[in-house]
């Protein structure tokens, strides 16, 4: 029995569909992988017709939009019986996929996302076209579930009735829909098939695509400039144009936290004390100004605030997640310190006997799993290790205490009732 498919069960469940072992000759034991409905529109104009009958090979042009369900005979949960797969018949299968307008002029600010079928002015269906063909490696947007990571397999069959595509790989066979194919051996616009890359195209935009999204690359369009995207947190299909995706770097900020760490007493006063500020790069990639504004957009985002943290991580001991709101003022307001590419000397004094030193550190963790750590202009004074600072920088009453904060917003920790 095969393992559940993680983010698809409720789409195999829609289609009354099962998972079965799938014979390459016989259609009747296939394996289905889910995915979204989509109905096939079997279009032959006549002049296909005319080049199909001297042709060797058909291929058939359909409209990929939501699939059919099973007939009403079929038992719920069970597979679906389809007609036999005619494989010298369907070599080759053209689809049209959903497409995201192409970066021209945008409609009232916003990205549109023109689906497939839809004929518009501001969609020609004719552009969207990617051909599958028996015998083409591919691999499977799902991968990780029923089919191992970076495991590629040839198609075997095709069937237009319900664009799905038998796949013969290594450990075993399975059929596919084919809008969740990726082609192995594809590569244009400096992009290979199977690449995660990310969207850096405009935000907001109607297929609800964020910032920074990661997807995999599936196909290129046979007739205009654009990219089959597969958005791996929506489980959608996209045509995207290829300026509005890149391929992430290993040093690209992913995400970042903020906490006070304890430095160490201080019981000798009238003497300066000097401490770090600044963050210490070794990587060049991370000493641009560009990666300083993407940090500064990526903690702008979300934040975490507190006080430690877990090792060497940016994940924080104690602590609380911040608004949005908060999280952009404290991110502007601190991006000083992971601007520098060294770190700096610092230097104060304090009266004696004055307690335990601490200062607030922002930890940033980065695609290749690195963390740089970015210290900070901000210190706090309690009585011991023991007393923690309370409040978000800036937002103490108290001074150097950091007991009383501004707000229970800008309260890391609460005071125990």
């Amino acid at each position: 029995m095969a393992l559940p498919m993680q983010g698809f069960e409720h789409e195999l469940a829609e289609k009354g569909l099962a998972q079965q072992p799938a014979d390459a000759g016989s259609s009747s034991t296939a394996r289905t992988s889910p995915s979204r409905r989509a109905v096939c529109i079997l279009h032959l104009q006549a002049v296909l017709m005319a080049v199909l009958a001297v042709s060797v090979s058909a291929a058939v042009v359909v409209w990929s939009g939501i699939l059919k369900p099973p007939p009403s005979s079929a038992p719920s949960g069970a597979a679906h019986t389809p007609e036999p797969e005619l494989r010298t018949v369907e070599p080759e299968l053209q689809t049209l996929v959903p497409g995201l307008q192409s970066a021209g002029s945008p409609f009232e600010g916003t990205a549109k996302l023109v689906r497939a079928g839809n004929t518009t002015p501001e969609s020609d269906l004719r552009i969207q076209l990617v051909t599958w063909r028996v015998g083409e490696k591919v691999g499977w947007v799902g991968e990780g579930n029923i089919v191992d990571v970076g495991e590629h397999g040839k198609i075997t069959s095709l069937r237009s009735s319900d664009m799905t595509a038998v796949v013969s790989y290594p450990s075993n066979t399975w059929r596919h829909f084919v809008r969740q194919l990726y082609k192995v051996v594809a590569t244009k616009y400096g992009f290979n098939g199977g690449q995660r890359v990310e969207f850096v195209g405009p935000v907001p935009n109607n297929g609800n695509i964020e910032k920074g999204q990661i997807g995999i690359v599936q196909a290129f369009w046979e007739n205009s400039e654009h990219v089959m995207w597969w958005d791996l947190k929506q489980n959608i299909a996209f045509g995207v144009p290829p300026t509005w995706l890149a391929v992430p770097t290993p040093y690209e900020p992913v995400r970042g936290n903020g906490a006070w760490v304890p430095l160490h007493s201080v019981n000798v006063g009238g003497v300066t004390i000097t401490e770090k500020i600044g963050t210490s790069k070794t990587h060049e990639e991370t000493k641009s100004s560009s990666w300083a504004a993407s940090t500064t957009s990526k903690l702008s985002m979300n934040m975490k605030a507190g006080v430690g943290f877990k090792g060497f991580s940016a994940e924080v001991n104690v602590g609380t997640e911040l608004s949005r709101t908060m999280s952009q003022e404290h991110a502007w307001s601190q991006s000083y310190s992971w601007t520098m590419n060294t770190e700096s000397i610092y230097s104060f004094t304090l009266p004696p006997n004055s307690g335990y030193l601490w200062q607030w550190h922002i930890r940033t963790e980065v695609r290749s799993g690195d963390v740089l750590t970015s210290k900070t202009r901000n210190f706090a004074v309690t009585k011991g290790l023991w007393e923690k600072p309370r409040c978000l920088p800036g937002y103490e009453l108290d001074g150097a205490a950091c007991q009383e904060c501004y707000s229970e917003e800008t309260t890391l920790i609460p005071h125990e009732s």
